[in-house]
């Protein structure tokens, strides 16, 4: 199990027999205190040890890939160039980062969402021959929200007008 703290930090949980064997710091953010707001993992289709895995904080998403051990895909990204992330502004107290699959549970991960101040962050999740420092998630696009100044009350953010109230 992997667990993202409010400093920063992944750790690896290991658990047998139902209790708590190891829990093993595996990285921090490092130039920053920023809290892991969310978590996400996938193994490269056709490949049982090879890992995918997204972390967000309120600004920022970083990739992580590599195997075969959590640990060893994470030693790659501890003090190396490989720090590589992306940044939006904001202020956000709390952030979200979701995988949509193409058959969950058994299924592999598709697309992300990831919300930010700025917008929905999303883009599609391309698998193939990336090393460590490379990205699953090159194409992407950020969808505004509506601006609430032009909306009318009531009005559903699709525009299309079927989400009013009545009070």
């Amino acid at each position: 199990v992997l667990i993202g703290t409010n400093t920063g930090a992944i750790y690896e949980l290991l658990i047998e027999d139902g209790k708590e064997k190891v829990c093993k710091r595996l990285w921090n953010i490092g130039d920053a205190e920023m809290p892991i707001m969310g978590l996400q993992m996938d193994l490269f289709p056709g490949e049982s040890s090879k890992f995918f895995v997204m972390a967000a904080t309120p600004t920022r998403h970083y990739q992580f890939v590599g195997g075969p051990t959590f640990e060893a895909l994470f030693a790659r990204y501890v003090g190396s160039r490989n720090r590589g992330f992306q940044e939006l502004p904001g202020n956000l107290d709390r952030s979200e980062l979701h995988f949509q699959y193409n058959a969950y549970p058994h299924g592999t991960a598709q697309r992300v969402a990831w919300l930010t101040q700025a917008g929905i962050f999303q883009g599609d999740l391309v698998y193939g021959a990336q090393n460590p420092g490379e990205k699953v998630c090159d194409t992407h696009t950020l969808i505004n929200y509506p601006n609430p100044a032009r909306m009318n009350i009531g009005e559903s953010f699709d525009g299309g007008g079927g989400g009013r109230n009545s009070t």
